[in-house]
């Protein structure tokens, strides 16, 4: 009779331990997966910031298109993509992803002037081009640049520019 005792006591942590075995194996595959994952996109990122800062503008939009789709709260790859778009005159885009940039976070003062100034340049649009230059002074109030355009819009002064 303790023979079976003892018999099925052994079996029982023998089944158990080789359950567990099982879940440590599952759970290391786990974090080689996200580790990997992790190195794919810190490995997509250099690349991105490298043709970035390459001017590359054509690739930049690509790659941050693609890190975008896998993580969107990161108002860098909005921004860059954005501005990558002023570069081919991909105007609308180029304010949308400024936009999305602002709604992270991710250089708000830069992002309203960048609009700003497209408004004004581009569309014409100075009463639109005021309002996104008061955002930037709200973000940044000792933003030469920002009042500069300001005062260009205001008294068409294009010498203190």
């Amino acid at each position: 009779m303790y023979r079976y005792i003892l018999f099925f006591t052994v079996f029982i942590i023998y089944s158990c331990s080789s359950k567990r075995n099982e879940e440590i194996k599952s759970d290391q595959v786990i974090v080689e997966q996200l580790q990997n994952l992790t190195m794919k996109k810190v490995q997509k990122e250099a690349i991105a910031d490298s043709l970035y800062i390459e001017k590359d503008f054509a690739r930049v939009i690509d790659e941050y298109t693609t890190l975008i789709k896998n993580d969107s709260t990161k108002g860098v790859y909005f921004y860059r993509r954005g501005y990558s778009y002023g570069q081919f005159f991909k105007f609308d885009l180029a304010i949308a992803d400024f936009k999305k940039s602002i709604d992270c976070g991710y250089r708000e003062h830069d992002a309203y002037y960048s609009i700003a100034v497209i408004y004004h340049e581009v569309f014409e649009e100075d009463s639109i081009a005021l309002d996104y230059l008061d955002k930037a002074l709200l973000e940044d109030s000792t933003s030469k640049l920002a009042k500069q355009l300001v005062l260009k819009i205001e008294t068409g002064d294009v010498k203190n520019i």
